[in-house]
């Protein structure tokens, strides 16, 4: 697939990943299985498990739910 010509590598990837994380705590959005599919052991928060304190009950919000209640941002 020519559009894949200069994509990095995996080992590219998990490099950056690692760089980008040393010393401090990578945060996404259902990135539990991301991580493991790489092979990747680096301290992280995943949103997926966040918990709304204010309204005091347990959610499993979506990334547009978050970012609107939270960051006041919309996502299309």
């Amino acid at each position: 697939m020519s559009w894949l010509n200069d994509a990095p590598t995996v080992n590219e990837v998990k490099a950056h990943i690692l760089k980008i994380c040393a010393g401090s705590n990578f945060v996404g959005h259902s990135v539990r299985c991301d991580l493991k599919a790489l092979g990747l052991a680096v301290p992280y928060v995943d949103t997926t498990y966040f918990e709304d304190m204010q309204e005091k009950r347990k959610e499993q919000p979506s990334l547009r739910v978050l970012a609107d209640k939270y960051l006041n941002a919309k996502i299309q």
